[in-house]
């Protein structure tokens, strides 16, 4: 199973690893956990009939029941890959809904009201017909990297099942 852990930096070190427990591993695999400016931790199932992109509010030194992100964001295809901005404005995720490839990066804005605006495919300058997934903007803002196993001067070949090579953009885009 793949389960999501927690470790903290002190003076000394890293403390030792920390399972966040069943209610945020819930299913038989939860991964790509990004945490909030506020703490919250936002991850992907990806397996099952809840599968898709949650969020887990945190008060108090703990995470609170994890909700699923709805308002257009999980949809019937794999939605994953969660990248949230650090005050929660906008979301860049990957999903395999029809695009340009297998896995594409989308955007969505959060509206006044807590709801989002529909998914905006990144377009052909991020999605290619390979897979591209794993986002995360830099810390400043400025950047987006993510993954790709798009055919590239780093592999003659795309790369099957692998997420392929690491590619940053101005954030811009």
């Amino acid at each position: 199973t793949w389960e999501l852990w927690r470790m903290f930096k002190t003076p000394a070190g890293w403390t030792a690893p920390e399972n966040l427990g069943p209610a945020i591993n819930f299913q038989k695999r939860q991964d790509t956990p990004y945490a909030a400016a506020d703490g919250s931790l936002w991850f992907c199932c990806a397996f099952g009939e809840g599968r898709g992109i949650y969020r887990a509010p945190f008060a108090e030194g703990a995470y609170g029941k994890p909700e699923r992100i709805e308002f257009g964001i999980n949809s019937a295809y794999a939605d994953f890959s969660p990248c949230i901005a650090p005050d929660e404005s906008y979301l860049v995720f990957a999903s395999a809904r029809p695009g340009y490839g297998i896995f594409d990066l989308y955007v969505s804005f959060r509206n006044g009201d807590g709801s989002w605006t529909a998914p905006k495919n990144m377009g052909p300058s991020i999605n290619t017909r390979a897979k591209e997934m794993v986002p995360f903007v830099s810390f400043d803002g400025k950047y987006l990297f993510f993954m790709s196993n798009r055919v590239s001067a780093l592999n003659n070949n795309p790369i099957p099942d692998g997420p392929g090579n690491v590619y940053w953009v101005d954030a811009r885009v």
